[in-house]
């Protein structure tokens, strides 16, 4: 239905990335979660920002600086990208892809740390390097700072700051209730949000406008029915 080749033995993205198959116990869990979370989106956005494979796979490791780190996904450049827990990971991976094929959210990385954290941002080292560099790292902690919805939002760069937004937005209500209620309270996530919610209105031609994420908000419903029905009132 999404166009979206699902692969769940071999990894085919180089060297430096391995995983290991799910069993088929846990594919037969992740396989229908995969599907209802694919069906957040609407067809607009991932006519857009799909990417071409999705491995779905445990264990996943990339080798950065001569070490093999773990990690939940990893994002291939647009073309790809690896998930372990449906639930954990899809919307992050998903939008560092829309942000590949789409040049970036509708602000550059300077100016979403600009709009969130200031002009100085970068003298006040607000943002670590990468998000090799936080998994690697045995000095992240899993407190959440002001601001940021996860540490790796922070140590992990400003790409991981706003994958890690977009995951927490669109993984469930109470994830979502969440973060707006740390907003409420937090200028710079306040701003994020914004940012990340406008990046989305624009991807799906206005579909995933603030309609959408009253009714996400509310435990509706959101399928292909769903965004049918929103079209058919457009005219």
């Amino acid at each position: 239905d999404f166009a979206i080749s699902i692969e769940t033995e071999i990894v085919s993205e180089g060297d430096k990335t391995r995983a290991n198959p799910h069993s088929l116990r846990s594919l037969a869990i992740e396989m229908p979660k995969l599907r209802r979370r694919l069906e957040v989106y609407p067809k607009e956005f991932l006519t857009v920002a799909k990417p071409k494979t999705i491995y779905l796979m445990q264990n996943w490791q990339n080798l950065y600086k001569g070490e093999w780190l773990k990690a939940g996904g990893f994002s291939f450049s647009g073309n790809a990208i690896g998930i372990k827990d449906v639930d954990y990971a899809i919307d992050h991976e998903l939008m560092h892809t829309a942000e590949f094929k789409m040049g970036g959210l509708s602000t550059n990385n300077d100016e979403w740390a600009r709009t969130a954290h200031g002009a100085d941002y970068a003298e006040k080292k607000i943002y670590g390097n990468f998000g090799q560099d936080a998994l690697a790292s045995k000095e992240r902690t899993s407190d959440r700072p002001n601001g940021f919805v996860t540490s790796y939002a922070k140590d992990g760069g400003i790409d991981e700051d706003q994958a890690d937004t977009a995951n927490w937005l669109l993984g469930g209500v109470r994830s979502y209730d969440r973060v707006m209620s740390w907003a409420a309270q937090e200028a710079p996530l306040a701003a994020k949000v914004e940012m990340t919610k406008q990046f989305y209105r624009r991807v799906s031609n206005g579909l995933m406008d603030e309609q959408f994420w009253s009714d996400f908000s509310s435990g509706k419903t959101i399928n292909a029915q769903y965004w049918e029905g929103r079209r058919s009132k457009r005219g």
